[in-house]
């Protein structure tokens, strides 16, 4: 017996049981329709859920508001008319520089825990916000708090 007829016989030989048997191929679990209805969460947890969610873009929302009633204030306070537009533009940058980042970083923590880690940056640059002595260190926390409103967007 040749090497060209033991090689032609193993594939005969493989064929046959891949064709009898089907492919061989690693199990694996893919769940269906009803596994996931069955995996729901309870209506209460839904429901503080969905409150908490609704509070964060709400607060997120107020936030881009609350600025854009203060800007002629916080200008002349600081003497600094002529910046006072980077406030709102200083927030929406750090929003959408952040945005991608938020989205991948929750595929691979969890969303829960990139949702509270990006609500204490948006808290952090709310209160470097109010605790800003100038101009520049204010445009900082605007930044800086749109990057953690990210998460709530």
């Amino acid at each position: 017996m040749t090497a060209e007829t033991t090689a032609a016989n193993s594939i005969e030989m493989v064929l046959s049981d891949t064709q009898q048997d089907g492919p061989r191929v690693a199990e694996s679990h893919i769940s269906t329709d009803n596994e996931l209805e069955d995996a729901e969460l309870p209506q209460a947890r839904y429901l503080l859920t969905l409150l908490a969610m609704s509070a964060c873009v709400f607060v997120a929302g107020l936030d881009f508001t609350a600025v854009a009633a203060i800007l002629p204030s916080v200008g002349l306070q600081y003497s600094k008319l002529s910046t006072v537009n980077w406030l709102i533009t200083a927030n929406m940058l750090g929003l959408a520089v952040m945005l991608p980042l938020v989205s991948k970083l929750g595929n691979i923590f969890g969303y829960q825990a990139t949702f509270g880690a990006y609500g204490l940056v948006f808290i952090a640059g709310s209160v470097m916000s109010g605790a800003s002595t100038g101009m520049k260190l204010l445009l900082a926390g605007r930044a800086f708090a749109g990057m953690g409103a990210s998460a709530a967007i």
